[in-house]
């Protein structure tokens, strides 16, 4: 027996899920101080490869530039410290070398790339199982609540000039020119998290362009857009039979409850990487570059929501990967 199935089996939901925000934690103090590991193949060749140090700063630069990321762009980055801080090929010394430090650095860094014109976003969700945060009527406070998405994006929640979405599902963290334009709206995305009044919406409708900086596209949050939008022609069912109420704190520091369609599949690892694949051989939609041991991904929101729909009306969509044969 696993670890993890050792734990599920002896500890309440609620504290499995405490248990597993502590595990997170040790393991994103532990990059922070650890000896650089050894080196070992390229990344794009195995999952496992890491380099000797850091990514370098001046690397993420040229490639997010490769992938025509500039100024004045509206921005959605799902990001991965950890990754970034195993894919460098040699210390660089503009790069910090602590884990903390190397996160806010690319904070700054993406910051610069878009510059006063520009508008940066990032997904803020809390962790935790969303039913069971539903049972226990906990309170999502978009003022505190931390994001389950990672240090960078954590990092950047924080700054004082960044904007949050109240929405208790699927909050967005924006700065820029069109910061409260994009989120001011999502409490009224109900019941669907992803609606017309959410910021999801809104920036694929700007064509904004989303940069995967460190994760695969498994982690590619806006493949789901469709399901939220368009849930009655749906190509399947995809959510429970009735909502879920999710309370929060609003603007005026209120506290609010709201209805929540969930989803009933559960996810599998890979799968929504695999329609990606299958979309770029058929959409070409995806950009990639690598850098040292990572792999930097951007694509247009619109391009792909446009090939998400065609697909719908075609009855596919992703949650088909896994009745597709293996070699699909």
């Amino acid at each position: 027996m696993g670890m993890k199935s050792f734990f599920k089996r002896r500890l309440s939901p609620r504290n499995y899920e405490r248990l597993a925000i502590v595990g997170r934690a040790l393991r994103d103090l532990r990059n922070s101080f650890r000896a650089a590991p050894a080196l070992s193949t390229s990344r794009l060749g195995s999952a496992d490869a890491t380099g000797v140090a850091p990514l370098g700063l001046n690397a993420i630069r040229a490639a997010i530039a490769s992938l025509g990321i500039g100024a004045g762009d509206l921005l959605l980055v799902h990001s991965s410290a950890n990754t970034l801080f195993e894919a460098g090929k040699a210390a660089e010394p503009d790069t910090p070398g602590d884990l903390l430090g190397y996160s806010d650095a690319i904070v700054d860094l993406l910051f610069d790339i878009i510059g006063p014109t520009g508008t940066l976003l990032m997904p803020t969700e809390p962790p935790g199982d969303v039913i069971l945060k539903s049972r226990t009527r906990e309170v999502f406070d978009y003022r505190k609540t931390p994001t389950n998405r990672g240090l960078i994006t954590e990092l950047f929640r924080r700054r004082p000039e960044v904007v949050r979405s109240v929405h208790p599902r699927y909050n967005l963290a924006a700065c820029g020119p069109l910061a409260d334009e994009l989120v001011r709206d999502h409490h009224l995305s109900v019941p669907y998290c992803m609606d017309e009044n959410s910021p999801w919406y809104k920036f694929t409708q700007r064509e904004g362009k989303v940069l995967m900086l460190g994760p695969t596209l498994d982690a590619n949050s806006l493949i789901h857009l469709p399901e939220y939008l368009y849930p009655t022609s749906y190509p399947r069912a995809v959510y429970y039979n009735k909502t879920f109420p999710l309370r929060y704190i609003d603007r005026d520091g209120v506290e609010r409850s709201m209805e929540q369609a969930i989803h009933v599949p559960h996810f599998i690892g890979g799968e929504c990487a695999q329609f990606c694949k299958y979309l770029q051989e058929k959409y070409h939609l995806y950009r990639f570059v690598a850098a040292g041991y990572a792999e930097l991904i951007c694509y247009n929101a619109k391009a792909q929501f446009d090939a998400l729909c065609d697909e719908m009306r075609e009855d596919v969509c992703w949650n088909d990967v896994r009745y597709w044969p293996k070699s699909a």
